[in-house]
């Protein structure tokens, strides 16, 4: 990757990142959340409760509710406005999405949708669930049922329409450049493998296809135009590729860190998280979704922490490569921080907690493919040494073999000049 081309892609980041920071939700409209446990309450009936057995909740911050087999839904109060309006939930990965406008009492449109069913069910072709806000002169309320097998994570906001298209120019063309990253630095990294034959690059080109894959399926770009008409591929894919980039990202450490040259306490321990991703993989194609969501989060939150910590310690060993590995880790383990502070509820969503991981991922890509290319460098320089000394040893051992030959050269005419008058005499 040429310097304008690194230049040009840092500059966009920080763009993005300064574009972000002041973003806020748009919308006035009231919040409200409850739990059906037992997942029996019909629309008619929740349209029907008490607002005592209602929550509210703040829609700047992740309405975060853990992991449950019950349905959760959401009551979200929407004003006049002369505005279009979009009721907007930005996270692909929910089963059930089912919304029900009401205007005075009756239902005047319903829509059944998620990740568990086709794309075409939802009302809008986009990536997250988007829905029109029906009506700009009376007040609507959005009764909106939400059940899944994985985290119960649901941000949810009204916006203009205006803001929302705007919105989406910055967050697509960002996708379209995490894409172009991720695709442009594992085919450069496969080139380099194929010239060195070295499988410290070929693990990593499979760390940065399989990472880039668990980013785009998060934001649910790969079920919108991969497999829109196979849902059931959601079912099977988020676990074995979460489970896939941990294997090829510990494994990529382990050699690029030449982890067991340093410490073979180290070595074991990413070897055992290794084999744990490894089980992952096999546990999400046979296993219970939520309970293999709830293993690769586990092993994450500590192989991403552990492997910085790792780095730090072979770095301070005298390891050279560690500290580009160290740098190149800071980012991601950065973008992952602020991604779970934010879905407490600590910190209010704009672009940079929402893509915080992304950009992590970026910037860990760009900095390794330097790291790997100065290995090269390194490992040239190293043969060029090698050769000199080879050289240098080798212009000795000829030097010291001509002054050899040379002296015993002198000693033969020396011995020579010694017999000559004993045979002039026996002549």
């Amino acid at each position: 990757m040429s310097h304008p081309a690194i230049k040009a892609v840092l500059s966009y980041l920080l763009l993005v990142l300064l574009s972000g920071a002041g973003q806020v939700s748009a919308a006035t409209s009231d919040y409200l959340w409850l739990e059906d446990r037992d997942d029996q309450l019909s629309a008619r009936e929740v349209m029907a409760l008490e607002p005592d057995q209602w929550r509210a909740f703040d829609p700047n911050q992740v309405l975060n509710l853990g992991f449950s087999d019950g349905a959760f839904w959401l009551k979200v109060t929407v004003p006049p406005q002369p505005k279009n309006r979009v009721l907007e939930i930005r996270y692909p990965l929910l089963d059930v999405v089912d919304i029900f406008w009401v205007r005075d009492g009756d239902i005047i449109r319903r829509y059944e949708s998620g990740d568990s069913r086709p794309f075409s069910s939802r009302p809008l072709y986009h990536r997250n669930f988007v829905f029109l806000v029906p009506s700009n002169t009376d007040t609507v309320t959005a009764f909106v049922r939400v059940k899944t097998q994985g985290a119960v994570q649901i941000p949810i906001e009204v916006v203009p329409s205006a803001d929302f298209l705007a919105g989406e120019q910055l967050t697509y063309g960002w996708q379209a450049m995490f894409l172009g990253i991720i695709v442009a630095l594992a085919l450069y990294n496969l080139f380099l493998f194929l010239i060195v034959r070295q499988t410290t690059y070929l693990w990593y080109v499979l760390t940065v296809v399989s990472s880039g894959l668990v980013h785009l399926n998060f934001h649910g770009l790969l079920f919108q135009w991969w497999w829109p008409d196979l849902p059931i591929l959601n079912r099977y894919f988020t676990v074995p590729i979460i489970g896939l980039a941990m294997m090829a990202a510990i494994m990529f450490s382990i050699q690029f860190l030449a982890v067991a040259r340093y410490s073979r306490f180290c070595y074991h321990f990413l070897m055992a998280l290794m084999i744990g991703s490894g089980l992952s993989v096999v546990y999400g194609l046979f296993g219970p979704y939520q309970s293999g969501i709830a293993l690769v989060a586990v092993l994450a939150a500590i192989a991403t922490p552990a492997a910085w910590v790792i780095g730090i310690y072979i770095w301070c060993r005298g390891q050279k490569l560690a500290g580009f590995y160290v740098l190149a880790w800071t980012p991601l383990l950065l973008g992952h921080l602020i991604l779970a502070v934010s879905k407490l509820g600590y910190l209010p969503r704009t672009f940079l907690t929402e893509f915080g991981p992304q950009i992590g991922v970026a910037l860990e890509v760009i900095l390794l493919s330097f790291a790997l290319a100065h290995r090269i460098n390194l490992e040239r320089r190293r043969r060029l040494k090698a050769q000199e000394q080879a050289l240098a040893i080798q212009r000795q051992a000829n030097q010291t073999l001509e002054e050899r030959v040379c002296e015993r050269t002198e000693e033969l005419e020396r011995a020579n000049q010694r017999l000559r008058p004993s045979v002039s005499l026996m002549a």
